[in-house]
């Protein structure tokens, strides 16, 4: 909903484009500007059991930060155990562009390259990242949650989800938005014997297999 570039009607970008007014002061009052917008997200859902919204690392300024700590939501960590499946998914999305896959959309069957001399910086990296956020989260009680326990176990953790936020209601039966790469590194990566020398020896090296 933070992206700048989203360009969904009830996104932040559309708030702001909404008005000169509003504009304005996302720059002179950003906090009040993100509360306003989040006031009116949160309210157009009238008879909602539960509202909320996909937040990135990327996307957490200081006045979102500010909103969090004085509203208290409930938190969702959504973490991909799997680094090195983690890196390959971010650069296929910004080489094709492409980063949800409607459900009539074909998946792509393009395989893309790691640069192997990058590799583990870029994978200590993503550590680094991943840590921060880890701890962001369990400071503000969150319920964190593998993107391989999606894959794993749908209905379960689904309901570990919906217990957290107090929800009462069933699992879904089929989730609006498809998977878009294989879960086969072979079958993503066009370099994958680089990738595996690269990594050899490395603390990463499991990621290979897993």
């Amino acid at each position: 909903m933070f992206l700048p570039a989203m360009t969904r009607e009830d996104s932040y970008a559309a708030f702001l484009a909404a008005s000169r007014w509003s504009k304005l002061e996302a720059r002179a009052a950003p906090g009040r500007s993100v509360g306003r917008y989040l006031a009116g997200l949160y309210s157009g859902a009238p008879g909602s059991a539960a509202v909320g919204f996909k937040l990135m690392y990327n996307h957490l300024t200081p006045s979102l930060t500010s909103w969090i700590e004085r509203e208290r939501p409930r938190v969702i960590h959504l973490v991909r155990r799997n680094l090195l499946k983690l890196l390959v998914s971010r650069v296929a999305a910004e080489q094709r562009g492409l980063y949800h896959l409607d459900p009539e959309q074909r998946p792509p069957v393009d395989r893309v390259k790691l640069d192997p001399t990058t590799l583990v910086a870029r994978l200590e990296k993503i550590t680094e990242e991943l840590e921060r956020g880890a701890a962001f989260a369990e400071a503000r009680g969150a319920l964190t949650v593998g993107y391989e326990d999606l894959l794993e176990d749908r209905v379960a953790t689904y309901a570990r989800v919906l217990e957290f936020l107090g929800v009462s209601s069933s699992v879904p039966a089929n989730d609006p938005l498809r998977k878009i790469n294989p879960d086969s590194l072979a079958d993503l990566l066009a370099n994958l014997d680089e990738v595996t020398d690269a990594l050899r020896g490395s603390p990463f090296e499991y990621h290979l297999g897993g």
